[in-house]
């Protein structure tokens, strides 16, 4: 996912708009199938693994997303994008390869609980501050 491609691709889906506000967006990752590639993945940019089955359980989803909420969620985007500034492990380990949606919320970080348990039930396995949904 490049900014030039996403913000193309938020344009077309009429998302833009709703990008240069604040609140919640949903990002698809690309997590490999296998448990061992989805280990070295993270193991190459985390010192620590996250508790229980969590590798396991993003290793065994048909579908795995990142939900964040920002007072700018266009400008999060563009980081997402870039990959080099304030980057969530796991979008470091498993790049994100487009948005899911964006929600707009003037109380985005109240929200992203809520919204991150809405996309786990429609088949998305979620990834929303460490916690894994689904």
């Amino acid at each position: 996912m490049n900014e030039a491609a996403m913000t193309e691709r938020l344009d077309e889906r009429g998302l833009l708009d709703d990008a240069r506000n604040p609140g919640v967006y949903a990002l698809a990752l690309a997590v490999p199938s296998a448990l061992d590639a989805v280990r070295r993945d993270w193991d190459a940019v985390a010192d620590h693994r996250p508790p229980d089955d969590a590798l396991a359980r993003l290793a065994s989803a048909d579908r795995v997303a990142y939900v964040g909420a920002s007072s700018n969620v266009y400008a999060r985007l563009c980081d997402h994008a870039a990959g080099d500034v304030r980057t969530a492990s796991i979008c470091e380990a498993f790049p994100p390869d487009g948005v899911i949606d964006i929600w707009p919320d003037e109380s985005p970080f109240m929200a992203e609980y809520n919204r991150a348990l809405a996309l786990s039930r429609t088949g998305w396995r979620v990834w929303c501050d460490g916690v894994i949904f689904g």
